[in-house]
């Protein structure tokens, strides 16, 4: 399906040449860039440095980001209160821990004791990690199973369901499904040695492919295939903007390697950040572009990286966004195209990575959801 409209780049005066192709299937965890490349605009000179061999975010991170502010109801209580009756399902203990190790933000600052008091219109933005104590739900929600065995389960994620239970989504996850379905009701609970072990993520509104791990060996072998960059990730995206044109400006190649930190001016969103400021690498590979008249374009991206939002923040910056992302979209783009894209059209169609216990190659796709399968053919039939 993908041949008949994506165009591969190197039609597109993108070549990938012997090296490159040499590179990705015999280095996977080395800097690709730094092999084929010039460095473009954000290294630095202690980039290598900086570069050694740490986990990726989307197989080590379970961290959630909330914000509020506070109400005239809220005004006098002490933070680690408030948070507790804001957020029921931990307690007011994990609160205190989330102080003590500064993932607490008053107005900007996380210079935030869990006696201070709360005043009218201060903000508070919270950041949850996955707590051992946590409980959680069991639910019968029906899962797309790609493949399962042993030691592994293979999802098509639908684009509706959150992968961890998280503020505003303690349900209807898929940790919640997959406890159901392994027969697992806490973290820190096993039946036999089977747990519903998260090793990357696809955020709320992305689809497809996902693996997880049943056992404490597969999880830990996923984690460390994630970390070696022995797996692969492809994905297609439908985009507002050509992002050729500016990424050939910035990098000169089909590679986006763009370090990416959260945004300081909105905590929930991911930016481009240069690595001397805090950024973390994240290299994206833009495989083929069909675009219409309408500047609407089929993206096929593989992500060598995983970083938090790394497609859609690449996107961006290449003046190219996703149709249907509220938060990093145009609005007025979502609002002319929402007949076809109510979510963010991110697909992840594909995912091969090495089994966690026989080694074998596996690679599984998932197929295209509907919204998709109408987008594309939107903007193949105004392809001249």
């Amino acid at each position: 399906m993908l041949a008949l409209f994506i165009v591969p780049l190197v039609s597109r005066g993108f070549q990938l040449g012997s090296l490159c192709k040499k590179a990705l299937i015999e280095a996977p965890n080395r800097r690709i860039t730094e092999v084929l490349y010039k460095r473009p605009f954000f290294a630095s000179a202690s980039r290598k440095e900086a570069l050694v061999d740490k986990p990726e975010e989307d197989c080590d991170s379970c961290e959630q980001v909330a914000s509020f502010r506070v109400s005239p109801d809220e005004v006098g209580q002490r933070v680690d209160k408030l948070l507790a009756l804001r957020f029921p399902e931990q307690s007011r203990t994990y609160f205190e821990k989330l102080i003590e190790r500064r993932l607490v933000r008053l107005n900007g600052s996380n210079a935030v004791t869990k006696s201070f008091r709360t005043r009218h219109g201060d903000e508070i933005e919270v950041t949850f990690l996955a707590s051992p104590e946590f409980r959680f739900e069991a639910q019968n929600i029906p899962l797309n199973i790609l493949y399962e065995d042993d030691h592994v389960i293979v999802i098509n994620k639908a684009s509706d369901m959150v992968v961890h239970p998280a503020p505003g989504n303690w349900n209807n996850t898929l940790v919640n499904a997959l406890a159901y379905h392994l027969g697992v009701y806490s973290l820190d609970e096993s039946h036999e040695n089977i747990r519903p072990w998260i090793v990357h993520r696809l955020d709320k509104g992305t689809s497809g492919v996902l693996v997880t791990a049943k056992t404490d060996l597969a999880q830990r072998n996923l984690m460390q295939a994630f970390k070696s960059r022995n797996i692969k990730k492809s994905y297609i995206a439908v985009c507002y903007g050509n992002p050729m044109t500016r990424l050939h400006v910035l990098c000169g190649n089909n590679i986006m390697d763009m370090p990416i930190g959260r945004s300081h001016s909105n905590r929930l969103k991911m930016e481009v950040v240069p690595l001397e400021k805090g950024g973390k690498e994240a290299v994206t590979i833009l495989e083929g572009v069909a675009y219409n008249e309408e500047q609407l374009c089929v993206v096929s991206l593989k992500l060598l990286t995983g970083r938090t939002h790394q497609i859609r923040v690449h996107l961006r910056h290449c003046a190219s966004y996703i149709v249907g992302d509220e938060l990093y979209g145009l609005p007025h783009i979502n609002e002319k195209y929402k007949f076809f894209a109510k979510r963010p059209l991110l697909h992840s169609w594909k995912l091969a990575f090495p089994h966690p216990v026989t080694g074998e190659w596996k690679e599984f796709r998932a197929p295209f959801p509907e919204d998709l399968k109408s987008a594309v053919n939107y903007v193949r039939q105004g392809i001249q």
